[in-house]
């Protein structure tokens, strides 16, 4: 039995509503009133999950029509990278171990995948999804086991883990007999970006994007930052503050495959390194893919390497939090 929570560690606080909302629908100029922007919040169902947005939309452009062309956008994405829909993208790469004329954001986000690889020296491997289908079944079977798999049949499984056997070409993707990919750990973040870019090529400059993980676009429409509550279980344990920047959130704790919640979604890809569930890491970066697929992997990734290698990742925050306390990542 697989335990699922909603992926929602990071919840918006409730003055980010009412601070864009006042004063923002209208301004003054020679007597008149004049719409400049009209606020609008939307929030609808993807990645099995809430998701939603805020913007300032400019005066004459049709609200309606954006905020369905960004739903939209996010239902694309969400149907070719679902592991659970059998015709999405990668349920075709899987189960036939090749993929013919793959989309633009199918290479795009194997692309980003590749570029995560190298910038965590292979802790952001997407491969590792014969790993989780073989928990997955074990626990399913063995509900009340306080064990892993044996170790046996974890090793077949680590034999199907390894980037670098991955084969992309505009073309076609191929994988070695055997093996999968699970994108999940970066497509959340790529739908958040492909939507801020959707409303900037509309003239928008003042929205927060949510489809998993945050993406702002400006600031607010006062010129106030974006305020973001980083969550674990419920409860706030931070405060971010957004503007032109993105925020992904990872923690175990949100798809446990055991009922004591020491297995669960985040591995690393040698197969021996569980993150304690109680363990959240939030990254803010330029954009939400990158920040997204970081978080992932730096949930598996001890404080040393993070460490030795976030210099080379450019303007990233890290920040671990664990109970009460909170660190960031030097």
């Amino acid at each position: 039995m697989t335990i699922m929570k909603r992926r929602r560690w990071i919840q918006l606080s409730s003055a980010v509503f009412g601070a864009a909302l006042l004063g923002c629908r209208e301004r003054v100029s020679d007597s008149r009133r004049v719409t400049v922007a009209t606020m609008r919040e939307e929030e609808w169902t993807a990645f099995g999950t809430r998701v939603g947005m805020q913007l300032a939309v400019p005066a004459g452009v049709d609200g309606d029509a954006l905020i369905a062309r960004c739903k939209e956008r996010v239902r694309e994405i969400d149907a070719a990278f679902s592991l659970w829909e059998p015709k999405s993208e990668i349920r075709q790469l899987n189960d036939k171990g090749v993929l013919h004329k793959p989309s633009d954001d199918m290479l795009n986000v194997l692309e980003l995948s590749d570029r995560l690889h190298k910038m965590t020296e292979g802790a952001f491997d997407p491969t590792v999804q014969p790993l989780w289908d073989l928990y997955e079944s074990h626990f399913s079977n063995h509900p009340a086991a306080d064990k892993g798999p044996p170790e046996s049949e974890l090793q077949k499984s680590l034999a199907l883990v390894g980037w670098e056997r991955v084969l992309v070409d505009p073309s076609n993707v191929r994988l070695d007999k055997g093996m999968a990919l699970t994108l999940n750990g970066v497509v959340q973040g790529y739908a958040t970006e492909e939507v801020a870019k959707v409303l900037r090529a509309n003239g928008v400059s003042s929205a927060l994007v949510n489809t998993g993980e945050f993406q702002a676009v400006g600031a607010q429409p006062d010129g106030s930052a974006w305020n973001v509550a980083v969550s674990r279980a419920g409860d706030e344990v931070d405060q971010v503050d957004l503007v032109d920047r993105a925020l992904a959130v990872s923690s175990g704790a949100s798809t446990a495959f055991d009922l004591r919640e020491r297995f669960h979604h985040l591995f690393h890809p040698r197969g021996d390194a569980f993150a304690s569930s109680q363990t959240v890491v939030a990254v803010e970066a330029s954009g939400a893919g990158l920040a997204d697929g970081l978080a992932t992997a730096c949930s598996v990734m001890d404080v040393e390497t993070i460490e030795r290698l976030k210099p080379n990742w450019g303007d990233v925050l890290v920040q671990r939090y664990y109970g009460n306390s909170h660190s960031d990542v030097e």
